[in-house]
């Protein structure tokens, strides 16, 4: 198989615009990396870690949303799927057939 050829462009990074290129010395061109289909250069890769270290901390902190939102939903007799993430009604008393379709009106409004 038959390589590219020295400065041969690749691509051009999706963020700032810097054209890729095969066998170039600098540290931008040799740290790029292909993410989703997409090129993105070294500078954007380092100027991008701050954030991404953020987002990481943030979400950490966070704690689990769902045990938030089933406390919440509780009373109306709704839950949220942990696989999902959907709403799901939980069959509280199955005798009761005009419950669950007050439940399910009161979900289309």
């Amino acid at each position: 198989m038959r390589g590219f050829r020295e400065d041969a462009v690749l691509g051009k990074c999706t963020f700032c615009g810097h054209k890729v290129t095969e066998g170039a010395k600098g540290w931008a061109d040799r740290s790029s990396r292909i993410t989703y289909g997409r090129w993105v250069c070294g500078d954007c890769l380092v100027g991008m870690k701050d954030a991404v270290d953020l987002a990481i901390r943030n979400k950490d902190s966070m704690g689990d949303s769902n045990e938030m939102l089933n406390s919440m939903l509780q009373g109306d007799g709704l839950r949220v799927n942990p696989e999902t993430g959907k709403l799901e009604i939980v069959e509280t008393n199955k005798s009761s057939p005009a419950r669950l379709d007050a439940l399910k009106n009161k979900r289309k409004k």
